[in-house]
């Protein structure tokens, strides 16, 4: 069976302007990673006999950011919804990473995941992959310059070049993570064939979701970093597709579409948790690949609409950050308070648009400050547009409205001073709707008329220092 029951279809057709996308989401990465090999890695290249550990730490880097280019694009050209659960990667620790490999688009979805977690993980993961990719222009050198690990996917042609490779990580002083796919390759049908044939002969259970593991590179994997003192954690990656199935790189090109919601759930392994022999560690990981097919089974049994991997207790859930904070981005205000007159005002303020006019109110009970803050802006407009488009430029006016509530240090200083400096940043934006009713309110308080159909709502804030009492005292808060 290709496909697991309740897995989403494999998608094979597409409209003639997703076609076109596909071609230029490819294009645009081909041609950025040839003239970021040739402008930025190549006249690097002498630091590699010169300075060997600036060599690495300059190419991490590079190759690093640079990730973030695909990452970024699938979320915003194919609107791609990330669901990431689990554990925390840390960057700071040497590491193995296993992965389900159920397209061959795996691990650009997993850039994104690494994101969430940490950007740093997209400067300090390796990837082991075909070794037919390092000869792909610009993006393969790339590749290469990275310490990627290249396989052949044969264990006699790869054992030395896994243990070179693993030697030189530990050799760089750097912390890693490694990935992993101990399936060997992704679930095509082919792939999906030979794992039925392999379960036969060999009278294992036949999976549906996931292949089964090759165990002898895995444990070739875990004995060398435990050997060389380069192993601290193993982290368990579960990738699993709600809506669309988008076989490989191909496909991706030619149609134009990636599936909307992919799903991570991640759950960290202490090393030493491990069997330490060999055998034990080929029983443990084909254990792990059964519950991971149970994992996946429990999935697609859901109803699509709420759909989620299970979790352990005390995984963590990562969100992106969201698009409308960069209005917000660079929004810093100043607040002084008096105490005696009950009275608050704005004086200081950063911002990229100044806000047409403010209301501000304060209200202060023992150590907790709480209040609100109704800020107006109006942004010239570049061009005429559409009602129906107007909310995504930024040529209408904004109404802001913030309410929070902020611990404030030192309560008995704060008893005998007269004066208080508050400097706070909005940190969420919520876009909400409005109704016809709500708009004529919003024009008739401001006297003009409201092009956009849409409020903004500020729900929490972040408080960046205080000043206090006659000295005005400075506290971080």
């Amino acid at each position: 069976m290709t496909m697991g029951l309740g897995e989403p279809p494999l998608m094979t057709a597409t409209s003639a302007a997703e076609k076109v996308r596909g071609v230029v989401f490819c294009f645009a990465m081909l041609i950025s990673a040839l003239l970021g090999s040739m402008y930025i890695l190549l006249p690097a290249f002498p630091l590699a006999f010169i300075k060997p550990k600036w060599w690495r730490m300059f190419i991490d880097r590079m190759v690093g950011f640079w990730l973030i280019l695909p990452s970024g694009l699938m979320e915003l050209m194919f609107d791609v919804k990330l669901t990431v659960t689990g554990d925390k990667i840390e960057h700071s620790e040497p590491a193995l990473m296993i992965m389900n490999h159920r397209t061959r688009l795996d691990w650009l979805f997993f850039w994104n995941c690494l994101f969430r977690m940490d950007p740093w993980l997209l400067i300090s993961e390796k990837i082991t992959l075909k070794g037919i990719l390092r000869f792909v222009p610009g993006a393969g050198w790339a590749m290469g310059t990275n310490a990627y690990l290249f396989l052949q996917r044969s264990f006699t042609d790869d054992k030395q070049r896994i243990e070179t490779m693993l030697d030189y990580y530990a050799k760089t002083g750097d912390s890693y993570q490694i990935l992993l796919f101990p399936e060997g390759t992704d679930k095509c049908p082919k792939a999906t064939a030979k794992s039925v044939q392999f379960a036969d002969k060999k009278q294992l259970q036949q999976y549906d979701y996931v292949l089964h593991p090759k165990t002898t590179g895995f444990v070739l994997m875990v004995q060398r970093m435990r050997n060389l003192g380069y192993i601290k954690y193993l982290y368990d990656v579960t990738v699993a597709y709600n809506d669309a199935i988008v076989q490989s790189e191909v496909d991706l090109a030619k149609l134009g579409a990636t599936p909307r919601q992919v799903h991570f759930d991640v759950r960290k392994i202490n090393i030493d948790d491990l069997p330490e022999t060999d055998e034990g560690l080929v029983e443990w990981l084909t254990e792990l690949w059964r519950q991971k097919e149970d994992r996946l089974r429990t999935f697609y049994r859901q109803p699509m609409e709420t759909r989620m991997l299970d979790t352990h207790p005390g995984s963590q859930r990562f969100e992106a950050e969201r698009p409308s904070q960069g209005i917000l981005g660079c929004l810093e205000l100043k607040t002084e308070f008096d105490w005696s007159r009950n009275e608050s005002k704005m004086f200081s303020m950063s911002s990229s648009s100044t806000p047409d006019s403010y209301c501000l109110k304060l209200s202060r009970s023992g150590s907790r400050l709480s209040g609100n803050v109704i800020l107006s802006f109006r942004t010239p407009r570049k061009r005429a547009s559409s009602p129906k488009r107007d909310h995504r430029h930024l040529g209408f006016r904004l109404a802001l409205l913030a309410l929070f509530q902020l611990h404030l240090p030192l309560p008995r200083l704060l008893d005998a001073a007269d004066l208080c400096h508050l400097h706070w940043r909005p940190t969420d934006l919520r876009r909400h709707r409005m109704g016809r009713h709500q708009r004529r309110q919003l024009e008739a308080k401001q006297n003009r008329a409201v092009t956009s159909n849409y409020d903004y709502s500020v729900i929490s804030v972040e408080p960046l220092s205080l000043e206090y009492g006659s000295n005005f005292l400075g506290s971080k808060m």
